[in-house]
C-alpha cells in the first residue's frame, strides 16, 4: 500500500493562506497569497481567493486585477466572473 502523497510546498502554502482567510486574518491572509504570486504561482483558485480578500479588504481595483486573473485562468468559474462584476461595480 502506498503513503499518501504530501502535498507541494506551494499547496501547502496556499492551504495556509486559506487558513489565515477563512479565520478572519486577512492581512495575513493576503501577505501569503502576494508571497504564492511572487514565486510564480499560477492557479485560479489563488487569484480568486486573492481577489475576494481584496475585495474584503475595501480594495476593489486591485480586486479586479486578481480575479480577471482568476477568470482568464478558468473561464468556466461563475464565482470568478460574479467577484470579478461586484469588484469592478464597487469602482464606480
Amino acid at each position: 500500500m502506498k503513503a499518501p502523497a504530501r502535498p507541494s510546498p506551494a499547496a501547502a502554502a496556499l492551504e495556509a493562506a486559506v487558513a489565515h482567510h477563512q479565520a478572519g486574518r486577512l492581512a495575513a491572509a493576503l501577505a501569503a497569497y502576494r508571497a504564492l504570486r511572487a514565486r510564480g504561482l499560477r492557479e485560479a483558485r489563488l487569484f480568486h481567493l486573492g481577489g475576494l480578500a481584496l475585495l474584503q479588504s475595501a480594495r476593489p481595483e486591485e480586486a479586479a486585477e486578481w480575479l480577471a486573473l482568476a477568470a482568464r485562468l478558468d473561464p468556466r468559474s461563475a464565482s470568478s466572473a460574479t467577484c470579478l462584476g461586484v469588484a469592478l461595480g464597487r469602482l464606480h
